[in-house]
């Protein structure tokens, strides 16, 4: 390489450097094509029109496919429960939806929601809220939706809603809670829901959960919460009565056996004061029901019963009771009709009744296969007789067993006729309110029929009230070699009036 400096005598000066002049030609020619780019650059943009930057907010392409718009985050949640519902909603996300934590998927594409119906009016001045119900329930069968979410707030119903679903598609209606979504009736007499129907397919696999019935009107003797006919597989969970004179009525007035079965009330309970003829659970036709957990109490203030039996052509087969408490019912379960059949009712409490258990079968049919264990049947003030078994048709297979009596003032159990096994039960402060005891007084009284009487224990505290009973059993009518109170001293009877037993077995 060829190099020309001058010599300056201290320094040198150079004239010529091949490599500067290659380093300088890049520089400009990298600068000269950063101009040409971002000349390009500006004269794309020129052409896009963004809306301006602000903050919380979505940029979402126009349906047109033109234009990208600025968005709320409610605005876009909007369009996409429009878009998997086929209704235009103000969505936010408030405590109106129990969802507000599960995705998009589970929220929208298997459930509709009461709140988004433009017509509903929340209990308001114009009650249209059974047929905005009813519309909704229709329209989310149709399209095999899975679910219908209810709002906080009052539904004034001003006709019964009426529930089909044949179980191809198993559907849940769910409120806010007992507390906050209400439904209200309108009429003495009306019915708030049908679940099923005679002339319809059977209704099968529904769940109700999470709302409270309450009678704004004062139900008469002809109204119902829930009207099951033709059903089964149907759930009730955390419900609640406030007012209501019944809540279910199950198989009533069915002309065919096992009209209603597989029911399940599930953390349930009812406030029920007044008088009626009307049981909170009424048992026509059919099968298998079972009432179960303690979220609620059960409470009449002595005004009526709380199940009752009436079918005399049809009996109820399976009746399953766990736990419940209850409190003054006038009876807790009267059985009138053709018969309770297999049942079991254990645990809880029963405080006051008239009488606690009154079996009387009409003729024709049989109480048969009964199992009621581990209660305590609390009379207080001497209030009312426990078990009792008469009536047309036979009492079968009774087991009164673990159980506990307290403060009753007429018998503890009394079968007239029938099987009745009575075993290691306590009977606590039981008396007669009057001057002295009537003559015959018995705790346990047993009449013609099959009979097992052990174990059991009977006392009366110093200082009770009234009179104590005269004896421990009474045998009504001639001996008989199907009665029996097992080994001596099997039942022990304290501070009785007279001798632990009377008349022969």
């Amino acid at each position: 390489m060829m190099i020309v400096y001058v010599d300056g005598g201290s320094a040198f000066r150079l004239l010529s450097d091949q490599a500067s002049a290659a380093v300088q030609a890049a520089a400009e020619a990298a600068a000269a094509a950063a101009a040409s780019s971002a000349a390009a650059a500006a004269a794309s943009a020129a052409g896009v029109n963004l809306p301006a930057v602000a903050a919380n907010r979505m940029l979402v392409d126009n349906a047109a496919g033109t234009l990208r718009e600025s968005k709320t985050f409610s605005q876009v949640m909007t369009l996409l429960a429009g878009a998997v519902s086929g209704i235009a909603s103000a969505f936010s996300l408030d405590n109106n939806t129990l969802y507000k934590v599960r995705s998009l998927k589970d929220r929208w594409l298997d459930s509709y929601r009461l709140a988004e119906e433009l017509n509903f009016t929340g209990g308001g001045v114009t009650a249209t809220d059974a047929a905005v119900l009813q519309a909704l329930f229709n329209r989310a069968k149709a399209a095999g939706r899975g679910e219908i979410i209810l709002p906080r707030g009052d539904i004034a119903l001003e006709a019964a809603v009426s529930i089909f679903e044949d179980g191809t598609r198993p559907i849940r209606i769910v409120g806010q809670g007992p507390n906050q979504t209400r439904f209200l009736n309108t009429s003495a007499s009306q019915k708030l829901f049908n679940i099923g129907d005679a002339a319809q397919a059977r209704t099968k696999d529904m769940t109700l959960e999470g709302f409270q019935l309450y009678a704004a009107v004062a139900q008469d003797n002809s109204g119902r919460g829930f009207n099951l006919r033709n059903a089964q597989d149907i759930t009730f969970k955390d419900i609640l009565l406030e007012s209501m004179r019944n809540g279910w009525a199950l198989g009533e007035g069915a002309s065919a056996t096992n009209d209603v079965t597989y029911v399940s009330i599930e953390n349930c309970g009812a406030n029920s004061p007044g008088t009626s003829a009307t049981p909170i659970v009424l048992l026509g036709s059919g099968g298998i029901l079972q009432i179960a957990g303690s979220a609620y109490r059960w409470n009449a203030s002595g005004g009526h019963d709380f199940m009752q039996h009436i079918n005399t052509s049809w009996n109820w087969d399976g009746l399953y009771v766990y736990g419940q408490h209850f409190e003054h019912f006038a009876k807790y379960l009267r059985s009138t009709g053709k018969g309770v059949v297999n049942l079991i009712w254990t645990g809880g409490q029963m405080d006051r009744a008239d009488i606690f258990f009154q079996c009387e079968a009409a003729a024709g049919g049989s109480n048969r296969n009964w199992d009621i264990h581990d209660i305590q049947m609390l009379g207080f003030s001497g209030q009312g007789g426990g078990i009792g078994f008469t009536g047309s048709g036979p009492t079968e297979q009774i087991r009164i067993k673990n159980n506990v009596f307290n403060g009753l003032s007429d018998a503890a159990i009394y079968a007239a006729t029938g099987e009745v096994f009575v075993t290691g039960n306590e009977f606590i402060d039981c008396a007669y309110l009057g001057a002295s005891a009537p003559s015959g007084g018995a705790i346990i009284r047993v009449g013609q029929g099959f009979a097992r009487i052990t174990n059991n224990v009977g006392r009366r505290s110093s200082g009770s009230p009234g009179v104590a009973y005269r004896y421990g059993i009474q045998w009504d009518g001639a001996a008989l070699a199907t009665r029996s109170s097992g080994p001596t001293n099997s039942n022990v009877w304290y501070n009785f009036g007279a001798s632990a037993e009377t008349g022969t077995m």
